[in-house]
């Protein structure tokens, strides 16, 4: 006879579209999404007004004409919206969208970047998220120590400037880590690394541009990216990160990216500072002095200390 659908949240409530597009009235709550979908053909009622769903039911259940007469005008004037003119809606709106700087790759110079999830819990109070500068289907979800670049596509570091001057060079730090060395079936004495995967590569292309570095196996080092003014392109800096295959084949957990750290090249106080917390051992406090710690925070373990540049080849 009819439709009922008394639910309490709905992201649209496709099944109220299906009743109608079946010439079916629904009777439905009065929440969320569901006066949007069943427009004016629908009988609504208060999901916390018992008394209020009981008659409209009965009143459904017992006055055929009342139902015919909603059924009718369903029939006649519902037009339910084929798939594809949804599909070209959502393409045209798409395309005719202008590039523009997403406001959350906005960086803050001389701040202090985690790429792990440790902020959210408050295990890290000073550092800022570095969730907001990655782009690309490459990057793994991020856990307790950082984010892995995998080879599931492209990965991107996406850095926005907050002003409307460009600095000379800025300069990128970046605390990478290594992954297991190479089991034994997995050696390969043509491999491009070491040849016994205790040596990782990492690849970061800025432009037409790509810095070559070594990273230890379960090991952190911190490397420095320096990126020229022409490397800024409408304020923002994009770098792509690869690692290069390890053995004779791709390691999806080769290389991942700890923390980061950007500042102007000749900004030589935030630099300084940058250093001191690095042989400190708590760059994040040191960096980020203002940040308010909801709890006590618990040092890293010391790192290597190498700012290392790029890698040419000699080491």
């Amino acid at each position: 006879m009819f439709t009922i659908y008394p639910s309490r949240y709905e992201g649209w409530g496709l099944p109220v579209t299906e009743s109608l597009a079946k010439g079916k009235v629904p009777l439905v709550s009065r929440i969320s999404s569901l006066p949007e979908a069943g427009l004016d053909f629908a009988e609504y009622f208060d999901l916390e007004v018992e008394t209020d769903f009981r008659e409209k039911l009965e009143a459904l259940l017992t006055d055929p004409n009342l139902l015919a007469r909603k059924e009718k005008r369903i029939i006649r004037e519902f037009r339910p919206r084929p798939w594809i003119e949804i599909a070209q809606e959502i393409i045209d709106k798409s395309l005719g969208v202008e590039r523009q700087n997403h406001p959350f790759t906005i960086y803050h110079d001389a701040t202090f970047y985690s790429f792990s999830r440790k902020h959210r819990r408050g295990q890290s109070p000073h550092a800022a998220s570095a969730e907001r500068f990655r782009a690309g289907t490459g990057w793994a979800e991020p856990d307790e120590k950082g984010c892995w670049i995998t080879d599931e596509g492209i990965t991107e570091l996406v850095f926005t400037q907050p002003s409307v001057r460009y600095p000379d060079r800025l300069h990128l730090y970046l605390l990478a880590y290594g992954g297991a060395p190479a089991s034994p079936v997995e050696k390969n004495t043509e491999s491009l690394c070491d040849d016994d995967g205790h040596l990782h590569q990492l690849n970061i292309q800025i432009g037409k541009r790509v810095h070559s570095f070594h990273v230890e196996a379960e090991r952190e080092r911190w490397i420095l990216v320096l990126i020229e003014v022409d490397d800024i392109a409408d304020k923002e800096v994009r770098l792509q990160l690869d690692t290069l295959p390890i053995s004779g084949r791709r390691n999806s957990f080769a290389v991942g990216i700890k923390s980061a750290y950007l500042c102007e090249a000749g900004d030589t106080a935030a630099r300084l500072n940058f250093v001191e917390g690095i042989a400190l051992g708590a760059p994040d406090a040191l960096v980020n002095p203002h940040a308010v710690a909801s709890e006590k925070m618990s040092r890293p373990v010391a790192t290597e200390l190498a700012l290392a540049a790029p890698h040419d080849g000699r080491d």
